[in-house]
């Protein structure tokens, strides 16, 4: 695994004074180099691979020590390996500094036991212009343990990458939040690919059973994509007097910031990837516990492409024996998770398993659908791709529950391997049959297979109108409307036989 590079000389002598150095090394992680690396791999490969179908915009990570929390931290992080981002946005709260308002740290780095991760000064110099009253509060950051805990796990799951630090004072209004995601929408929506974390953890001190009762509500807010309704989750939980509850969300504020951008910046959809709390570890106290949860925000169905993205040109299609391969690949793929196992894909002989395609899985049982996930864009081998989105669509396909054992053999297997989508500027270039079709507005995006029209019997205007309603959840004439984008792409699609 990748760590972030180390400090050079140069860097050394340009800004010593100006890398923030560790606080919490040596009692919230190991101050070891070694021990660190080790016990943040160890981890992170307890987490089975399970890639989200379409593109990662933030994550929400916790910040208690590693012996509690270190474990949850790592489905959310589990996310990122494999990916490339240029910059990480981290968003948390001041614990320890009472200030008004917002502090960025825009000069230097942030140094770990692992190294040191370089500031994105030109994006935090650029935040900062956006908003007037943004500033760099030295005292904000001096003993700030929630971004720095974060840096261990991007440092050993991502490699190189830039920070963007953000403390949230605790007298924030909403609408400072509000004008702060707003800023980091336009910083965070340009050329780079930037990842945004939110650090948090959940409930504060109640016991176990009100704290599972408590963050499992919260949990749903959340996924629900609201973040006023975060705020008065909270109001109306601390109201009830639940013993011992301090807070629901310690980093409340940034996680509000962090939805409020992320929707902007796409995000149409929530997974919670995993919650627990101090008192399912060995050492800790069912009296008095505290939560943890990853969650993800992402796009669904991939993401469109940036003007002038180069892609691999599709070749003759795939022949009998390469799909005869993937197809068992995504089988055996199923079959280890429900084995409780790690799958990765054998090296193959044939180099078209080895393109960087988009790939759709689906399933079916007795002639009905029983799960489809699929990427227009990735970074892996399509083989891996295959793997991952066959894992996807028995797992974690939201319209169905998850696989059983029971059921593996009575499911068939279908693969749809994709061209490179195409921007049209008219519904007269659809060929129906011939081209699925994806249409974005806002942060809104659906999509329909080449095969589903042909099988639906559907002409093109209602294959339009399902793609807006039944998937995007837009007007059924969006696809009309100005700011509605649509775009093609072909399939070569394979099943058992």
């Amino acid at each position: 695994m990748g760590q972030c590079r180390q400090k050079t000389n140069s860097e050394e002598t340009q800004f010593p004074a100006d890398v923030r150095k560790p606080v919490v090394a040596g009692a919230f992680y190991p101050d070891s180099p070694k021990m660190l690396a080790d016990q943040v791999d160890r981890f992170l490969a307890n987490v089975p691979r399970e890639s989200l179908p379409g593109r990662l915009i933030a994550l929400v990570a916790p910040h208690a020590g590693y012996v509690f929390s270190g474990q949850v931290a790592a489905y959310a992080y589990k996310q990122v390996q494999g990916k490339t981002f240029d910059t990480v946005i981290l968003i948390g709260p001041s614990h320890r500094a009472s200030f008004p308002g917002v502090s960025v740290y825009d000069r230097g780095g942030y140094e770990t036991p692992l190294g040191t991760v370089p500031i994105n000064v030109e994006m935090a110099r650029e935040l900062m212009s956006l908003k007037g009253s943004l500033r760099y509060v030295p005292q904000a950051h001096v003993s700030e343990h929630s971004l720095e805990v974060q840096l261990p796990f991007l440092q050993r799951a991502l490699g190189n990458f830039r920070i963007l630090p953000i403390l949230i004072g605790p007298r924030c209004s909403f609408e400072e939040l509000e004008s702060l995601a707003q800023a980091v929408v336009q910083v965070a929506g340009g050329e780079q690919r930037v990842l945004i974390v939110a650090s948090t953890d959940m409930s504060h001190y109640p016991a176990y059973a009100e704290a599972c009762r408590v963050d499992r509500e919260t949990l749903r807010v959340m996924e629900d994509f609201d973040a006023r309704a975060m705020a008065e989750h909270e109001r109306r939980y601390l109201k009830e007097n639940i013993p011992g509850l301090h807070c629901t969300l310690c980093g409340l504020q940034a996680v509000m910031v962090v939805m409020m951008a992320a929707r902007e910046l796409g995000a149409d959809a929530v997974k919670v990837l995993k919650y627990a709390n101090s008192g399912d570890v060995p050492v800790g106290d069912r009296d008095r516990v505290v939560g943890y949860c990853a969650v993800s925000f992402y796009q669904e169905n991939g993401e469109i492409p940036r003007e002038g993205m180069n892609f691999n040109d599709l070749n003759e299609e795939m022949n009998r024996q390469e799909q005869g391969e993937l197809l068992k690949i995504a089988r055996q793929a199923i079959a280890k998770r429900l084995q409780g196992k790690e799958y990765t894909p054998p090296e193959s002989s044939y180099p078209r398993l080895s393109e960087k395609r988009g790939v759709f899985v689906t399933l079916h049982k007795n002639g009905e659908l029983r799960g489809c996930i699929g990427r227009f864009l990735t970074d892996d081998p399509l083989c891996q791709t295959v793997a991952q989105m066959a894992q996807s669509a028995a797992f974690g396909d939201n319209r169905f529950p998850p696989l059983s054992s029971a059921e593996l053999d009575k499911i068939e297997i279908e693969i749809s391997v994709l061209s490179p989508i195409k921007k049209i500027s008219s519904i007269d270039e659809i060929e129906m049959g011939k081209h699925g079709i994806w249409i974005t507005r806002g942060s809104r995006s659906g999509c329909f297979l080449p095969q589903v029209a042909t099988e639906m019997g559907w002409s093109k205007r209602e294959y339009l109108e399902h793609c807006c309603r039944d998937k995007a959840l837009l007007p059924k004439d969006a696809y009309l409307e100005e700011g509605t984008h649509i775009y093609t792409f072909t399939a070569q699609v394979f099943h058992e036989e």
